[in-house]
């Protein structure tokens, strides 16, 4: 099945923030919902594990998130792979920061094939928990930006 997912986000700080935020394995790993691993395999690979609980594909999932063209501070390209017991996911999406008045406004665009637990979804019900939990990691990165800048967040915007 092949699946498009799209969003936005806006965050209260910088693009610049923001950018180092999402290059910052600690705060990914903080931010990641159901995260049970994040590390950096290279300067441009991360690995990932984590735990998910959905019907009929609930479990450990792990795989590896590439970054590729990279235009500082404002684009670049996720490459995603990985599996678990119930399904194989490949994923690219796209992100891009612009910056506004009193934030920034991140998109994100992407398409992803899955084989197994998730194929047997709908393309609705999957699109949603996608986007949410891609939200509520965005929500948990900011707080964590928040928190190390001593700062906190006005959550009028949350974006979806």
């Amino acid at each position: 099945m092949t699946l498009k997912i799209e969003g936005h986000y806006h965050f209260k700080v910088a693009s610049e923030v923001v950018y180092q935020a999402l290059q910052d394995e600690m705060l990914i790993r903080a931010a990641m919902p159901g995260g049970l691993h994040f590390g950096r395999l290279s300067p441009t690979t991360f690995e990932a594990e984590m735990e998910v609980s959905l019907p009929r594909v609930s479990g450990r999932y792990a795989g590896t998130i590439t970054v590729a063209d990279t235009i500082l501070n404002e684009f670049y390209v996720l490459v995603v792979q990985g599996s678990g017991s119930h399904s194989h996911v490949t994923a690219e999406g796209r992100v891009s920061l612009d910056p506004r008045a009193g934030g920034t406004l991140l998109r994100y665009q992407g398409e992803t094939d899955a084989i197994g637990g998730l194929n047997r979804l709908t393309h609705r019900v999957v699109q949603r928990v996608a986007v949410e939990l891609i939200n509520l990691g965005l929500r948990r990165l900011e707080a964590e930006i928040h928190r190390q800048a001593g700062s906190r967040p006005e959550y009028d915007t949350w974006g979806g």
